[in-house]
Order: structure tokens, then C-alpha cells, then sequence
């Protein structure tokens, strides 16, 4: 099914044909007829100040996937193979790659009929590994040597020099694709995703792009043990999956993963994007979860807005945006067409979102997911309209982030902030599945709220959503409320108020103090109030009489309103729902207290 998806993906999208692929390219080598090396040029994309450098990414002949031995790309390569020299202290291996290279392509360029290809087989035999370090270029570039990608140029083309790139000679490519397609050593079989016999592929290219995973590339099928064979098919031949299968779904997941031009805006400005400047990446990141997501046809519009959607666009950005997404937005969730820039966004197109983390040299699939967009998008509003609750007076936050809730779980003080790679998948799940919010982000709030003491409005919001998604986990709904709710019959939500009264009796009694009865009692308070209430009352009254008489009488009124809704003996225990109603009386009561104070 994720295959399926991809390889349609992949069909619908301009991307490279098979036996290419995209590839991250550092510098340029330029020839002469007779293959002399007469200068360079860097593909290094310089960005922010402090950052390393990018290297340009081109369509070149498809990589070898190696993880060790020596084993040469076609074109492209590192110094050692390219140059037959390294920065790893290991001269004779480095040998061993430049004439394997210049076999693969004495091989595949020979009785090839172009300049292009003349001056390529005139370098390999002319060049010197021995003396390269000494050669003028690599003196005056030393940095071609550290291990980024090379390629060949040949031709004198000053308006178009991306034209003097040897991989776009047309007599080049199809020697190279001769070669490609005359290469595979695969039996044919019934492939399930062609749903017809063809070659099959023994190992399927890496996927990049995935954080976590190795540099060079993870596999999404691979077996590599003989405890993954049956009926004597060994790797690749037991998933089954062809040669062209293969390099669809993996050419397109790549694709996904990379930086490529925005389309219609910038999701970080909000204004319409210039191709050549803006990048854009259709994955989000959850914790080590890698969420990618693409639309069947494969219009970009749906990928960027999904991002906006999933990112959460800040309401002024929205205010200053040539593009309404927030109107957007509204009426596909009421699925209803909507016109951007021009183009129909259909509420009903089929969309769907891949969560993968790494393991290893491999790729975990934590879910995938598929349903039309228009519902995608509503199951996100709904989970915004679940966590509304009312705001700090100094939180700018239109709505939270799938981030910004995780990292309400995580401990302040840990050297690893990042949140729990089980949760994080969890969490998106449940969300685009229109799913119970997973027990895990329940507890690991209840264990912040513990350790730190702290409401937030992460936390609070977190404890109303997921008691409004799970409506039977025994916490009333009058509770669940986005302001103070002074009606609600609730006792432990009256109870979390009190004690938000007491604390700022003595916060107004003793101005600028570093620690209240939050600090020490909050715990006790909402899990055994009967046990801890005495205490609390007799400190309030010690605080009262440091008070001017008029706050006496405003904290006294205030008080007395919130005990007429509690019974004589206060609760010996609070279950868990019931605690979550005492945090949430207690967060409400205090964000009342200062949005009054601003008012």
C-alpha cells in the first residue's frame, strides 16, 4: 500500500527517469581536450552566517549503495575515487578506488563518440594519483579533498555553464543508460506493485533525508540475515519488488524528503515564494519521527498547505499574508473547494502521511496513514478546537504545535530535550486517525506537573483534550471548559481554585516572593486535600491579616462563593480525572485573577 502510493507519487512528479537520481554535489572538475584538470568550480550553497555550507544538489547517474569494499559511481564521486587521493591516511586504498573508477568508466565510455566523453577516458589515463596533491588546482582548493562529491565539466558554454556538466551530454547519457539497464543480474518474477513479471531488484536504493539515520542513506525493505530467507530467495528477492518499483517508490521518497523550490508561499513569511530563493521540504519532524505527506497527483499545493496546517501559522502572519490560508483552511475543513493563487484545492483528493523513524541502517514505519485531505485537515482543527483553553496574557500563541505539546513532557533539566520517540508517533496518529489521545502524553504531564509543580498552558490544555477525546475516563465535562466555569458541580475543580486563591493571598501578602505553597503543597494538595487543606487555611490566615481590609474582603467573598460548592469534609484521595479537574480549576482561577488585573 505505501509502495503503491509512492510509485503513483513518483509518476505523476517530473522526477528522474531510472538510473538517476538526485545527488548532493560539492565541486566541479573542468577538462580540456586531453583531460587536464584547468580549474574548478563550487556548487557550495552558502547560507546563514555560522553555518556550513550546502552543496548543490543535481541529477547524475544513480550512486552505488555501498557500506564498504570499493565500489565506484559513475561520474560522481568523492576524491578518492575521482582523485585517488583522501584525508583518511589511507593512500593505497585511495588507489584502489581511483582505478576501479577509471575501469567503470573506460567501461562504459568506451567507442562513445563525443568530446565529452574523450576528455573523461583522456583524464583517467592521464591523471596521477601520486602527484595529485602537488597539482595547482588542489593546491589552490584544498577543500576538494574533504570528502564531498565531485563531477566532470567540459565545454566552453559562458551563458549556460551548467550545459559544460559531462552528465548532460546526450551521447553520455545514453551510454550510461545502456549500461544501467543492461546491468541488472535480477531474475524476473511477479511484482505485487507493477502487478506484472519483471526484474527484480536484490537491493533497493537508500532512502536520505530521514534525522537519525546514517548520512549515506537508510533502507526502507532490505534483508541482510539468513534468518529473513525462505524458499531459497535471499535479499531483495523476498520482498518481490522489481527494479522499476524500486527506484519509483525510492526516487519519490527521496524527493519528499529533500529540499526543493516552494511552490506558492513561504510557510515561514507567508508570502508568495521566489523559486530561487525559497526551499521547501514536504516532512515534518516529531521527536525522531519523520511525518512525510504528498497529495495523489501530486500537487504541491496540498503539501504546503498540510505544513501550514501542521506547523501552525501564527495569526499575525496570517493578518500580513498575500495568501488567506486561514479562509482556506476553513473551507476545506467544511469541505468545501477553495481557490489559491489560481488554483482549486478539491477537499476530496486522496492524501496521505508516512511516519518513519530510523533504526540503524534501516527505517522503521511508525504509521500511514490515508484519507482525503479535506478530512486530514479537520481531524488537526478539532484537535486545536480540543486544546483551546484561555491564554497567559504573554503567550502570543494562536494554537500549539504537535512540538510544543511533546515538549510539555520533557524534562527542562535533561541533557536529551528531545520528547519520546514512541510518543511522538503516537501523538500524530492519533490526531490524523481521529484517535483517543495515547495514555503515554497523559502521564508524562502528570509526571511534569508533579516534579515541577508547574501548570502551564501546554500542560492544562493537554488535560483538557484528552479528557474531551476520551470521554469515559471519569472526568466531568463541565470542567473541560476554555475559561473559569464558576457553575461547575465538580469538587475537586472548586478545590483546584481555592488553593489558586490561597496562593495569591500570600503572593499579595509577601510581593516578589521566590516561592509559594505551589512549591511545596501542590502535589499533596490535589492528590489528599482533606490532609493538607487544615494547613493551608491556617497559613491563608496569617497571610489575610498582612492584607489591607479590603482585599480581606475581596479574598474573603472570593473564598466563600468557592466553598459553598464543596461539602463539609473535604475528599480524603483524588483519582487521577479527578486531579486533572483540581489542575485545571487551578489554572483557570489564576488566569482569571490576571486577566482581570489587565483588564
Amino acid at each position: 500500500m505505501i509502495l503503491d502510493a509512492l510509485v503513483r507519487y513518483y509518476q505523476a512528479v517530473d522526477l528522474p527517469r531510472p538510473g538517476w537520481s538526485k545527488v548532493r554535489v560539492s565541486y566541479g572538475l573542468k577538462l580540456n581536450e586531453e583531460g587536464e584538470v584547468i580549474g574548478t568550480t563550487s556548487y557550495l550553497e552558502w547560507g546563514e552566517k555560522g553555518k556550513k555550507p550546502l552543496p548543490e544538489i543535481k541529477t547524475l547517474p544513480e550512486p552505488v549503495k555501498r557500506s564498504s569494499g570499493v565500489n565506484p559511481n559513475f561520474l560522481c564521486d568523492n576524491a578518492s575515487y575521482l582523485l585517488g587521493v583522501d584525508q583518511k591516511g589511507k593512500p593505497e586504498r585511495a588507489k584502489k578506488c581511483f582505478e576501479a573508477a577509471k575501469a567503470l568508466h573506460q567501461k562504459i565510455l568506451a567507442g562513445v563518440d563525443s568530446p565529452a566523453a574523450k576528455a573523461v577516458l583522456a583524464y583517467f589515463e592521464h591523471w596521477n594519483p601520486d602527484t595529485a596533491l602537488s597539482h595547482p588546482e588542489i593546491v589552490k582548493n584544498p577543500d576538494l579533498t574533504a570528502g564531498g562529491n565531485l563531477i566532470f565539466l567540459f565545454g566552453d558554454d559562458l551563458f549556460s555553464p551548467e550545459n559544460n556538466e559531462v552528465q548532460k551530454d546526450p551521447a553520455i547519457c545514453q551510454a550510461w543508460e545502456k549500461y544501467s539497464n543492461d546491468s541488472g543480474d535480477s531474475s524476473g518474477a511477479f511484482c505485487p506493485v507493477l502487478e506484472r513479471n519483471a526484474p527484480i531488484a536484490r537491493l533497493h536504493p537508500s532512502i536520505k533525508g530521514v534525522r537519525g539515520a546514517q548520512s549515506s542513506g537508510a533502507s526502507l525493505i532490505s534483508y541482510n540475515a539468513d534468518a529473513f530467507c525462505s524458499y531459497g530467495k535471499e535479499q531483495g528477492e523476498n520482498a518481490g519488488i522489481s527494479q522499476q518499483a524500486a527506484f519509483a517508490y525510492t526516487t519519490a521518497l527521496n524527493y519528499l524528503l529533500s529540499e526543493h523550490p516552494g511552490h506558492l508561499w513561504n510557510t515561514a513569511t507567508q508570502e508568495k515564494a521566489d523559486p530561487q530563493k525559497s526551499r521547501f521540504r514536504y516532512a515534518s519532524q516529531l521527536g525522531d519521527t519523520t511525518v512525510v505527506y504528498w497529495a495523489e497527483g501530486g500537487s504541491p499545493a496540498y503539501q504546503e498547505l498540510f505544513q501550514a496546517a501542521m506547523d501552525d501559522v501564527d495569526t499575525q502572519s496570517i493578518a500580513d499574508a498575500k495568501v488567506d490560508i486561514k479562509g482556506v483552511l476553513d473551507h476545506l475543513t467544511q469541505g468545501k473547494p477553495a481557490d489559491m493563487e489560481g488554483f482549486e484545492l478539491d477537499p476530496g483528493v486522496q492524501f496521505y502521511i508516512l511516519g518513519i523513524s530510523p533504526n540503524a541502517a534501516r527505517l522503521s514505519v511508525r504509521f500511514f496513514l490515508q484519507d482525503s485531505f479535506g478530512v486530514f485537515l479537520q481531524r488537526i482543527q478539532e484537535h486545536q478546537q480540543r486544546l483551546e483553553i484561555v491564554k497567559p496574557i504573554k503567550d502570543p500563541r494562536e494554537n500549539l504545535s504537535f512540538w510544543q505539546l511533546l515538549q510539555e513532557t520533557v524534562n527542562p533539566n535533561a541533557k536529551d530535550k528531545n520528547p519520546s520517540p514512541l510518543l511522538s508517533g503516537a501523538l500524530a496518529r492519533s490526531v490524523l486517525a481521529g484517535l483517543p489521545y495515547p495514555a503515554a502524553l497523559l502521564e508524562g504531564v502528570f509526571v511534569r506537573i508533579r516534579a515541577e509543580r508547574k501548570i502551564t498552558r501546554g500542560k492544562a490544555a493537554i488535560l483538557k483534550a484528552y479528557y474531551l477525546k476520551n470521554p469515559n475516563s471519569g472526568c466531568p465535562k463541565e470542567v473541560l471548559t476554555v475559561a473559569l466555569n464558576k457553575e461547575s458541580k465538580s469538587i475537586p475543580y472548586h478545590l483546584g481554585r481555592w488553593f489558586a486563591v490561597l496562593e495569591a493571598i500570600q503572593q499579595d501578602a509577601n510581593p516578589g516572593i521566590n516561592s509559594t505553597i505551589r512549591d511545596k503543597y501542590f502535589s499533596s494538595a490535589s492528590s489528599t486535600p482533606a490532609a493538607v487543606f487544615a494547613l493551608l487555611i491556617q497559613l491563608s490566615q496569617k497571610h489575610l491579616s498582612k492584607l489591607s481590609e479590603r482585599q480581606n474582603i475581596y479574598y474573603n467573598k472570593l473564598i466563600q462563593e468557592i466553598v459553598d460548592h464543596l461539602p463539609d469534609e473535604l475528599p480524603a484521595r483524588l483519582s487521577l480525572p479527578e486531579q486533572a479537574s483540581f489542575i485545571l480549576g487551578y489554572y483557570h482561577q489564576t488566569q482569571d485573577r490576571y486577566t482581570k488585573k489587565e483588564d
